[in-house]
């Protein structure tokens, strides 16, 4: 005779009532702002792919929650954020390239929203700007006539008011470091023409 085993006050009991019934369906915004992101290291393989995927994602998350004056999330490697989405429409391999369109989550977007893409754009930028001064060189590149709110974003990175991703980039590069290859990143705002360049040292 074949003992079965109750589950009742196991910890697979404990697990299956601690499981959310449903999970809702987060609704994002268009911004109508877009990414062109271009990343490239020797050798590239899934590895370093994933940890440039995952620390834009975290970054400008990071970037947008504090414009949007959200609590911060739980910022842990366990934890993803979802306020804002980065929708890939064309991606190239090699290096890797990719277009991503700006989205937020729809709860979360002010009534009459104007220039919230560009405002986090720009703001994303300048973080990583500033956050590229410890062991990595960074090249911004602004438009002659800037919209306000990346003139906004700028002088809040030169008075210390850049949202904290410094983190989040060291460590992309302390675990590029680890295996010693040399790496760049661009991003480029396509709608105000905002642009970085970072690269390891």
């Amino acid at each position: 005779m074949v003992r079965r085993r109750s589950l009742v006050g196991s910890p697979f009991n404990y697990l299956i009532n601690k499981m959310p019934e449903s999970t809702q369906r987060i609704e994002y915004a268009d911004l109508n702002t877009e990414l062109d992101i271009s990343f490239t290291c020797e050798q590239m393989g899934l590895r370093e792919i994933g940890l440039i995927c995952n620390t834009i994602h975290r970054s400008i998350n990071k970037v947008a929650e504090k414009l949007l004056t959200l609590p911060p999330e739980k910022h842990s490697w366990k934890h993803d954020p979802n306020t804002v989405s980065l929708v890939a429409t064309q991606l190239s391999f090699g290096s890797f390239i990719t277009k991503a369109q700006l989205k937020v989550a729809g709860k979360y977007v002010p009534h009459k929203a104007v220039d919230l893409g560009v405002s986090i754009a720009a703001n994303f930028i300048y973080a990583l700007m500033v956050a590229a001064a410890a062991g990595m060189s960074a090249d911004v590149k602004a438009p002659e006539n800037p919209p306000a709110a990346v003139v906004d974003a700028r002088v809040a990175a030169e008075n210390n008011g850049a949202p904290d991703i410094g983190p989040n980039l060291r460590h992309l590069a302390d675990r590029l470091a680890a295996t010693g290859k040399p790496w760049q990143l661009s991003v480029t705002d396509s709608k105000s023409g905002l642009s970085i360049t970072v690269k390891s040292n």
